[in-house]
């Protein structure tokens, strides 16, 4: 996800976990040094021995929608993801990603990414480029999965301090093979921002898996509303959650809105797991690489891999 804008780092803080909030702004350091320690040590190799999501459900595809905006005085400024997720059967699934970016006086930019695996072979690729086949020994497709169902996640971390539910038991339902329940979600009032100094703000927004705690820290809801429909484990399976407020950062204000949404259905049939014959293998010579090996330490900085 690109992040030359405010409101992209906001939409990667939101992909990653943690929270730093607490009730009437003097109770979130737990808080916060429990979301900071869920989010600490976490490798690809942990991701192979930890569930799948949704791993249960029956062969289904599911669109997420999130869409984030900040308006100030320059104007509004907005990133758009749309997600498909197509899940077939022998762990097969396929993830499309479209993103675009609008800024003012500018014209709006889109990207984009797939991901795809066919029950033993696992390619990726850049929106229109070409297919690209990854190493599926370092968990590298369990995080694509896993990954591609958070959006909702993120929200839920960076602002769930602010939110009151309210679950319904008799809206329980069957949706994609999983029992789900249905919850309401407004904003509790007596929740305020934990105050940070600008050393410890700097601290969360420069460490990528503490951008959440950041935002929490930074984003003040004065709305929320919507509801989702939660497996018991948790999961988000359909529904929708939007959240606004007002943002301050670097003394700098903002309104923003986040929302995202769920919605799932059957698997369509026209749907292909199968990898391209074209694909690039994974085992391919890499330019960049050879020159990187060749000249070691002699390498810019600027072109070094981070």
């Amino acid at each position: 996800m690109t992040r030359h804008l405010a409101a992209t780092l906001l939409c990667a803080a939101l992909a990653s976990g943690g929270l730093g909030c607490g009730e009437g702004g003097g109770g979130g350091d737990l808080a916060l040094q429990q979301a900071l320690a869920t989010t600490a040590g976490r490798t690809e190799g942990q991701f192979s021995s930890t569930p799948r999501p949704l791993s249960a459900a029956l062969p289904h595809r599911m669109t997420v929608q999130c869409t984030i905006t900040l308006a100030g005085g320059a104007g509004a400024r907005a990133v758009a993801i749309t997600r498909t997720i197509d899940r077939g059967d022998g762990g097969r699934f396929r993830v499309r990603d479209e993103r675009s970016v609008t800024e003012p006086d500018l014209p709006a930019t889109a990207d984009g990414r797939e991901a795809l695996f066919d029950g033993s072979r696992f390619a990726t690729r850049r929106r229109f480029g070409p297919w690209i086949e990854r190493d599926v020994l370092y968990g590298g497709r369990e995080r694509e999965l896993r990954e591609a169902y958070d959006l909702a996640d993120g929200v839920l971390l960076a602002f769930g301090d602010y939110i009151r539910w309210k679950e319904d038991p008799r809206s329980e339902e069957r949706l994609a093979g999983l029992t789900v329940r249905w919850a309401a979600a407004t904003l509790d009032p007596r929740v305020a921002p934990r105050p940070l100094d600008k050393a410890a703000l700097a601290a969360l927004r420069d460490h990528a898996t503490n951008w959440p705690a950041w935002v929490a820290a930074t984003h003040r809801p004065r709305q929320i509303e919507g509801a989702l429909a939660r497996t018991r484990e948790g999961e988000v399976v359909a529904g929708q959650l939007e959240v606004s407020g007002d943002a301050l950062v670097e003394g700098v204000g903002n309104a923003f809105t986040i929302s995202v949404r769920y919605a799932v259905s059957d698997l369509p049939k026209t749907v292909s797991f199968e990898i391209p014959e074209d694909v690039l293998p994974e085992a391919r010579e890499r330019t960049w690489r050879m020159i990187g090996g060749v000249l070691g330490d002699d390498l810019a900085p600027a072109y070094r891999v981070k």
